[in-house]
């Protein structure tokens, strides 16, 4: 099966807006006791650790899938809103244990230095290249954390991987964020691998999707509803019918 990539824009702050996200897994947790403060982060660690990332296969958007402990996750594609976070939050009924991965390359022309800030609500973890980088705990599992770590990106595409995770009852935040600081944006690519193959067709589409727009968000029983699109470039030759 070949390999094809969306290629997107890092954004100007460092943000990457566009992955391929996984999950999530939803695990019941019987026996986390939320009224001892003191004793949640370690019981938070203890529910979340997982050696492996779970993910052993190259991502691709939705085929292959992968397994984690007899489920079957597919890659999807998700862009991120302008607080840069890729959510999965839910509410529980119970007490569960919630994890998803988000996947993404980042192609940079030489090796360099850089400082990763990655940001969730409750613990998480980043592979670079299929290397543990950094293990992030949460202070507070209701409000976000951001934790800046080194490492060294090598030239040509870079794999990263980030794991993130919750436990909880009732309102579960579960959402990760992640900056790259200290490359010129506009030298980085984005790219998501797929198995479509009219690539670039395919982002013509999601811009055409992006750009269209409501012009107010109330309307009567008789009005029509009307979509705008905002004036934007196209490659006549790549939409057709």
């Amino acid at each position: 099966m070949s390999v094809h990539y969306l290629v997107y824009e890092l954004q100007s702050d460092g943000s990457i807006h566009n992955w391929l996200l996984a999950g999530p897994q939803t695990i019941p947790v019987a026996d986390v006791d939320f009224s001892d403060k003191h004793d949640l982060r370690e019981q938070l660690a203890h529910y979340c650790h997982a050696e492996g990332s779970g993910v052993e296969e190259p991502p691709q958007e939705w085929e292959p899938p992968f397994y984690v402990d007899g489920a079957a996750f597919r890659w999807r594609y998700t862009s991120c809103l302008d607080d840069h976070f890729v959510d999965v939050s839910s509410y529980q009924r119970s007490c569960c244990h919630v994890r998803s991965w988000a996947y993404a390359e980042v192609d940079w022309p030489q090796a360099h230095e850089v400082t990763f800030a990655l940001t969730t609500y409750g613990p998480a973890d980043l592979w670079l290249d299929n290397q543990h980088v950094h293990c992030q705990d949460c202070p507070d599992y209701q409000r976000p954390y951001t934790a800046r770590f080194k490492a060294t990106l090598h030239q040509g595409q870079n794999q990263i991987l980030v794991r993130f995770e919750q436990v909880g009852i009732g309102d579960c935040p579960c959402a990760m964020a992640l900056k790259i600081e200290g490359l010129p944006s506009e030298e980085v690519k984005v790219m998501l691998p797929t198995i479509v193959e009219d690539v670039s067709r395919r982002q013509v589409l999601e811009r055409v999707i992006d750009a269209a727009y409501l012009d107010r968000g109330l309307y009567r029983r008789d009005d029509d509803i009307l979509f705008h699109l905002l004036l934007i470039a196209l490659n006549p030759s790549v939409v057709r019918d």
